[in-house]
């Protein structure tokens, strides 16, 4: 796979950041996602290469998973690539819910588009059920915006994230958007009627 090399010498020249133990399994990791196209650990270390037994696979990914590696190494590895002076950047917002037997799993996640795939800069777990709030969503998206060139960045939004205040947070930031809302047909009749100022915020319906 030629994806691996490159990876492993990119993984190599973050100082400070991974062992060679530890960008060896990364980089077996990848294949064994590809190839299993699942996030379960037991396949994962079925299809991870090596001479070792499954159980060996197993604990070792168990013992990465539990370390207290920030994936905020791996923010910076995409953005040194994907990032460039001029190029526009289309950013992604979503949630993802589900549960882990009693337990919530609610995430809110900031992405970056590339190739018609968003991938992850940052993320927030919710801790309930249900949308996020307005105040996750403004401390999500600083986050990413005191890296990220204000100038260049479009945020991509579903109808789930609107409220009044979202939108004015929006209009400070100066930053261009793309959301998705329900309109009634007559209200945007109404709207172009009375000639609304044109804002950085765009909508589709």
């Amino acid at each position: 796979m030629k994806i691996i090399p490159t990876l492993k010498q990119a993984l190599k020249q973050v100082p400070d950041a991974f062992s060679c133990y530890q960008v060896d399994l990364i980089c077996r990791l990848m294949g064994a996602l590809i190839q299993t196209r699942s996030v379960n650990l037991k396949r994962l270390a079925a299809a991870l290469s090596g001479s070792a037994q499954i159980d060996s696979h197993y604990r070792r990914l168990q013992r990465f998973f539990s370390s207290d590696l920030s994936p905020q190494v791996f923010t910076q590895l995409i953005v040194q690539r994907l990032v460039r002076p001029g190029k526009p950047l289309f950013l992604t917002l979503d949630r993802t819910h589900w549960r882990y037997g009693q337990t919530h799993q609610n995430l809110l996640c900031l992405g970056l588009l590339h190739k018609r795939v968003s991938i992850p800069l940052e993320t927030c777990s919710l801790g309930k059920a249900g949308n996020s709030s307005t105040r996750e969503r403004k401390q999500l998206l600083k986050k990413a915006l005191s890296y990220l060139p204000l100038t260049q960045c479009c945020l991509l939004a579903d109808r789930e994230f609107i409220s009044r205040e979202w939108f004015q947070f929006l209009l400070r930031q100066r930053l261009e958007a793309v959301l998705k809302f329900a309109l009634r047909p007559e209200r945007e009749c109404n709207r172009r009627r009375q000639g609304a100022r044109r804002s950085h915020i765009d909508y589709i319906w």
